[in-house]
């Protein structure tokens, strides 16, 4: 008999953000024109996040109101197979060999200090990107 696999383990589990962002993602992810917008601007926010070191704990986030749910890991997150976050986290060693935290909320955890730092520095409008040559000077191109 073939064992089946779990909904949890096909779908790599559910990508969240920290109640304390769930209307300021809704509102970040307006900025976006893909059809999963709220999956892209999770993703944008979790770039944010693993830049600037800014992973927040499950444990920390702020208990009042409901967590934002984004989408499946395996499903709309990562574009229905198309991005390979376990990889990425790999590679960038973003994960301890220690931690048994499952991937889908260390993802979840980059999110929402990415959150953080889009809303520290007031980019939810778009009217403030300039903040990311700012920070993040090496991201981008000198030349003219």
């Amino acid at each position: 008999m073939v064992e089946e696999e779990s909904d949890d383990e096909t779908s790599g589990g559910i990508v969240i953000c920290s109640p304390e962002f769930y209307n300021e993602i809704g509102e970040f992810s307006e900025l976006f024109s893909h059809k999963a917008k709220l999956s892209e601007a999770a993703r944008f926010a979790m770039a944010i996040g693993i830049r600037a070191g800014g992973r927040e704990r499950q444990e920390i986030w702020k208990k009042k109101g409901k967590v934002r749910t984004i989408a499946h890991l395996n499903g709309t997150f990562a574009d229905n197979g198309r991005y390979d976050f376990e990889a990425l986290f790999e590679m960038l060693e973003l994960i301890e060999d220690d931690d048994e935290t499952p991937l889908n909320l260390v993802i979840s955890e980059y999110i929402t200090g990415g959150m953080r730092w889009i809303v520290e520095n007031e980019m939810l409008d778009g009217s403030n990107f300039t903040a990311l040559k700012e920070e993040f000077p090496d991201l981008f191109s000198d030349s003219e």
